[in-house]
């Protein structure tokens, strides 16, 4: 009987020991996964070159934060560093990773296929460094993805476009000033050089908060045809940026739909006032956007009079620009019921009368 105590103490114990070993291999694999990225790291004079020593915790490191729970590394944030060499596929390793931050640094290569492991990743920023390459088709599986910015590389080829079905929750891209070709794939707004129309399947992207192409976010590309009706399915929209493209047509006349909207950038363009209006009548139904501070329609040939009903554009707007826009008639009084307004911009037009007073 005593030995069978014995031997139930034994596996017990056994059991012990194989649980802790178990509950502490992640934690090696965060490490491991840390000193391969450091090692990669080709400046040796960087700060992470001292801070980052197995003499402290992993989870004390600089821009490391860990789970309180389990001691898994969450964010790697490492923004500003002028960190040079090239991104570890290691980071595959991090699988508890949520947000990702290497931006403003010297990173060149590509980016890892391995980055697709990352199936929690939240916020994606790697922007202002000189990765190139081709976005890694492993990078459209993660759908957890909200935040993706890749501004100012110098990436290139084309998306595959049936592979972004996956990124569904994305709230925001911003990949200007790259070198990406082709047309926009049906399910994802990029900002790049890119020709072609905006796809139908855009609307379909209810999450989205940031839709930018201008110098690649959306603007200055090569995107043309008019601005399609359905671009307003995207309820929470906050930024549309279509400036300096090949549109034409009208501007659409239900962006009052967009009522979270914030900022608009149509500049740049060849749209026109609706056939037979004297009126500019798609600013009628922006005055449901209450929150819009920034609207900005220089450089289009819209030919047309400014509506009474500016007078009840959001008392929000900080600048509205519509400089060279072939505008006629008087500056309607209303405007100065703008309170908020710190820029108005209206030179090159025809307009006739007096400058309100109430613009003060």
């Amino acid at each position: 009987m005593e030995k069978s105590y014995i031997l139930v103490l034994i596996l017990l114990v056994f059991q012990d020991t194989m649980f802790s070993l178990y509950a502490a291999s992640p934690n090696e694999t965060d490490i491991e996964a840390l000193l391969s990225f450091k090692h990669l790291i080709t400046n040796n004079t960087s700060f992470l070159s001292k801070n980052w020593t197995t003499n402290t915790s992993f989870c004390s490191w600089f821009g490391i934060t860990c789970s309180p729970q389990n001691k898994r590394v969450m964010s790697l944030n490492l923004p500003n560093m002028n960190l040079e060499g090239k991104i570890s596929s290691s980071i595959a390793n991090f699988s508890f990773l949520t947000m990702l931050n290497l931006s403003n640094s010297i990173f060149s290569g590509n980016i890892p296929t391995e980055i697709g492991n990352l199936s929690q990743l939240v916020e994606l920023d790697l922007s202002h460094n000189q990765l190139s390459g081709s976005i890694p088709p492993s990078f459209f599986s993660i759908s957890s993805l909200r935040a993706v910015y890749l501004v100012n590389n110098s990436l290139s080829g084309s998306f595959l476009v049936n592979e972004v079905k996956g990124l569904l929750n994305l709230e925001v891209i911003d990949l200007s000033y790259n070198r990406i070709i082709g047309e926009i794939p049906s399910r994802l707004p990029l900002q790049n050089h890119i020709g072609g129309e905006i796809p139908q399947d855009l609307g379909n992207l209810s999450k989205l908060k940031m839709l930018g192409f201008d110098f690649n976010n959306l603007t200055d590309n090569q995107l043309e045809g008019e601005i399609p009706m359905y671009i307003t399915n995207a309820t929470k929209l906050i930024e549309l940026e279509l400036a300096y493209n090949f549109f034409t047509g009208t501007v659409p006349s239900n962006l009052g739909n967009l009522r979270q909207l914030e900022f608009l950038n149509l500049g740049g363009n060849q749209l026109t006032n609706e056939p037979g209006q004297r009126q500019l009548g798609f600013l009628n139904s922006l005055v449901d956007c209450r929150m819009l501070q920034f609207l900005i329609l220089a450089n289009n040939p819209l030919n047309g009079f400014l509506p009474d009903s500016i007078s009840n554009l959001s008392s929000t707007i900080e600048m509205f620009n519509i400089e060279n826009g072939q505008i006629n008639g008087q500056i309607p009084k209303g405007v100065g019921n703008m309170s908020s307004m710190f820029s108005l911009v209206l030179s090159d037009n025809q307009l006739t009368g007096t400058i309100p007073p109430e613009i003060g």
